[in-house]
């Protein structure tokens, strides 16, 4: 169902089978729509889109191209059109050379990878052996020695490097967490979540969506990113994501802090569009 009538740019509204879009709360949706419209109005593409500054931007391999980041493959997108259609199509585009995004300067692209890349490669290398076909619909224990706060901050990069650009903008406390890399603990409204997935060929993102559950009346925000072995999933508000795990302990830990994390990670099955 297209929103036409709330405000600038048409929304779609996508319910699960059985479920009215008619009895979404029309106060709490809009009140989510404008926190995602805001992230979307104070983005600028000449402005990196996490420390903010005018520059030139680099193109960020995300996530990098040890971590995972396949040569070539196909990106499905929801169209555009699909607001005023009415309903969701898809469309999409060949890619090679790895998936990239044109959104954060030299400084914060080198930074954030040394700093955290190096960690987040070693949970995905650990992760691949779990990440299969025979264990979606399982929580499978990984336990591992890592360093939690830099991988959830390799992770909190790329979902802001693959979202609206004028998130940190808007939310400058997430700009201070994964710039300072000394910086402990998330926004209180924020939660960080984590998965296995079993497609090593398909690859996710969202950028900044609303969630909301018909039973509780309450809804969320949140953006997500998928690639091979490992899915992350960012919340802010009240949420209680399904098939993922939430990790937002990690970043109490502190940079240098190396811990040994036992933890049953949801493993989904993943499905190209159509």
């Amino acid at each position: 169902m297209a929103g036409k009538d709330m405000q600038s740019n048409p929304w779609l509204i996508v319910s699960q089978p059985g479920i009215d879009p008619s009895l979404i709360n029309r106060e709490v949706f809009l009140r989510l729509k404008a926190t995602c419209d805001e992230f979307e109005a104070r983005g600028d593409e000449f402005r990196c889109a996490l420390c903010g500054r005018g520059a030139r931007m680099t193109k960020e391999h995300t996530p990098s191209r040890a971590a995972g980041n396949p040569d070539s493959g196909f990106v499905y997108q929801i169209a555009p059109e699909s607001g005023e259609a009415g309903q969701i199509l898809w469309g999409g585009h060949p890619y090679a050379g790895g998936i990239v995004y044109p959104t954060l300067c030299k400084d914060c692209n080198g930074g954030t990878g040394a700093d955290y890349n190096p960690a987040y490669v070693e949970l995905v290398d650990i992760c691949k052996a779990h990440a299969c076909p025979g264990n979606v619909g399982k929580a499978v224990l990984i336990c591992a020695e890592i360093y939690p706060a830099r991988v959830a901050k390799q992770a909190l990069t790329t979902l802001i490097a693959s979202s609206q650009r004028g998130f940190t903008e808007c939310r400058k406390d997430f700009r201070g967490l994964v710039l300072d890399r000394q910086a402990k603990g998330l926004p209180p409204d924020g939660r960080l979540w984590l998965n296995l997935g079993d497609k090593d060929e398909l690859f996710e993102f969202t950028g900044f969506n609303a969630s909301y559950d018909v039973a509780t009346a309450k809804g969320f925000v949140f953006c997500q990113f998928y690639c091979w072995p490992i899915g992350w999933k960012l919340t802010l508000g009240e949420a209680k994501p399904v098939a993922c795990v939430d990790v937002s302990s990690w970043l109490d830990c502190g940079y240098d802090e190396k811990r040994t994390v036992e933890i049953h990670v949801p493993c989904i099955q993943m499905r190209p569009p159509f």
